[in-house]
């Protein structure tokens, strides 16, 4: 009786052929499935770098102002080793449709070691900001004081604020959020694009 060669009765072709797709065949659901997620929304975007402090998001021209630590004026201030940094944003939408999108508007920190901070909305009626006319995003977005969608091809500011550990401060980043769609249904997928800011420190 002859004895297959050991390359047979191991099947190494077909382990090889294993071998091969399965990375393949694992790894393709999982691309699949972050894609449906992020055109959902479901998961964040990775943001593309602001170049010169400037960034072009779903038809809107982003522009970071700067940032101011600590100016807690008439306000209790946060607990020791808490930093309160506001971070100001300036946003041109260039037509209706891009000022309706910016409704869907998101920010949020991240410091260098990769914690993340949402904004705080405890801070926003500080008489300094409100005497400026700065808007602040709530949960309608970025919107007028009225909750409209901002006039296309007008400057608005809006002033964001974050409080985060003191050992977070200097390293931090500031990404601004805005869907792409509407997510009303399959055809028409929030799919949001990010932009990351740095913004230097005033006073």
């Amino acid at each position: 009786m002859t004895v297959p060669p050991l390359w047979k009765r191991l099947q190494l072709p077909y382990v090889a052929a294993v071998a091969v797709l399965l990375p393949v065949s694992v790894g393709t659901p999982w691309w699949l499935e972050r894609g449906q997620l992020l055109e959902r929304g479901a998961i964040p975007p990775d943001p593309v770098p602001a170049q010169d402090g400037r960034a072009e998001l779903a038809g809107t021209s982003w522009e970071v102002g700067g940032s101011l630590v600590d100016e807690f004026g008439e306000v209790e201030p946060p607990p020791p080793g808490i930093n309160l940094v506001d971070v100001a944003f300036h946003a041109v939408p260039s037509d209706k449709a891009a000022a309706k999108k910016l409704l869907s508007c998101d920010f949020r920190a991240e410091d260098a070691r990769g914690r993340v901070w949402r904004p705080d909305t405890s801070f926003a009626f500080r008489t300094a900001l409100t005497e400026a006319g700065a808007l602040t995003p709530g949960l309608g977005g970025c919107a007028d004081s009225e909750g409209e969608p901002l006039p296309p091809g007008e400057k608005a500011s809006f002033i964001v604020s974050f409080l985060v550990p003191e050992d977070a401060v200097d390293s931090l980043v500031f990404q601004v959020q805005v869907d792409t769609g509407s997510g009303e249904d399959d055809d028409h997928p929030r799919a949001p694009v990010a932009a990351e800011f740095r913004a230097e420190k005033e006073g």
